[in-house]
């Protein structure tokens, strides 16, 4: 079975642990997390870092947009949408916008962030040679759209690779057409983006502050977790009507959102019972509740079910050891 696995760049690592604080991922499950994220393939360079490590030229800068203003990039090949980030209302954050890679996902991805805004400012500023002529352009069905929430919708399209000769791109805005001549190794880079670079890759993200009851289910068993968050975030604990401890129950949350994503399934179907559920329901109507799924899938991995949605693998055994400390907390509770 061949498996699209995610070249998890340096900055990943950073993000990741920032949200391990945010979900008090500390000690042995942080490390766990750090590893997961450092894989062989890591070393890899990712689509996003080609893009980051583009040096500024001596040539023209042609300003598509305000990069602050900006709120979505797509690319399209031949009228397909390859690759698309756009910032839209958060999934775990009532009254706030975030990035997610919409395409070609069936469900929105959020996006590592840490240097998001790095490869944004090549987008709003593109690094060109010199103008180019109408007569000399000719389609080559790349299109990178990019909206801004000012001066709305630029479209760039790429032309055909002629040999020996450099890159040429028409720039679209409004009423205004523009053609301009690139490095062809530059235009490369920004029109060839991996969506799998660009996602945090965490498949149980959920905010512990946002969950009023959680109810898991395993092949030995559920338990469910009423949770009472007061206006400061702090929060008490129950199961079976019994006050748990704090410590301990954040710990196994932690553990539980530890789960990173292990690459796409080429197949979707679920041949057998899932071997964990996670169901969570919010304590606000601004966000929707959440059910994750994990069903067997190979030897190496589960496939992780969202929302009825199934699109990526879990490491089989990151699973077996949570759904392991999610028997014994049960258990000793």
């Amino acid at each position: 079975m061949k498996k699209k696995r995610y070249r998890k760049a340096a900055a990943s690592i950073a993000a990741v642990l920032c949200l391990a604080a945010v979900f008090w991922l500390w000690g042995e499950r942080k490390e766990q997390a750090k590893a997961a994220v450092l894989s062989e393939e890591s070393e890899i360079p990712s689509t996003k870092q080609a893009v980051l490590e583009l040096e500024r030229g001596d040539g023209s800068m042609v300003p598509v947009g305000n990069r602050e203003k900006m709120n979505r990039l797509e690319i399209l090949k031949n009228g397909e949408t390859v690759f698309a980030i756009e910032k839209r209302p958060s999934e775990n954050q009532e009254n706030f916008m975030e990035w997610y890679v919409t395409a070609p996902f069936e469900s929105p991805q959020l996006v590592n962030v840490s240097d998001l805004y790095s490869f944004l400012d090549h987008y709003a500023s593109w690094d060109c040679m010199d103008s180019g002529k109408e007569e000399e352009f000719s389609e080559s069905g790349i299109i990178v759209e990019e909206e801004f929430s000012d001066t709305g919708v630029v479209r760039i399209h790429v032309g055909k690779k002629e040999e020996g000769k450099a890159g040429r791109i028409l720039i679209e805005s409004g009423d205004s057409r523009k053609f301009y001549e690139m490095e062809e190794e530059r235009l490369t880079a920004m029109t060839t983006l991996n969506p799998e670079d660009f996602i945090m890759g965490i498949a149980n993200l959920v905010y512990l502050t946002t969950v009023e009851n959680l109810e898991v289910e395993t092949q030995k068993g559920s338990v469910s977790f009423e949770i009472e968050t007061d206006e400061n975030n702090g929060q008490i604990y129950r199961a079976g009507g019994k006050v748990l401890d704090g410590d301990a129950f954040r710990e196994l949350y932690g553990k539980i959102v530890s789960i990173v994503t292990d690459g796409t399934a080429e197949k979707k179907e679920k041949e057998k019972e899932p071997v964990l559920t996670l169901r969570f329901q919010r304590n606000t109507d601004g966000l929707k509740d959440v059910e994750i799924r994990y069903f067997p899938y190979d030897m190496e991995n589960y496939l992780i079910e969202k929302d009825g949605t199934a699109e990526f693998l879990a490491d089989r055994k990151q699973v077996d050891d949570l759904i392991k400390n999610l028997n014994e907390y049960c258990r000793k509770r």
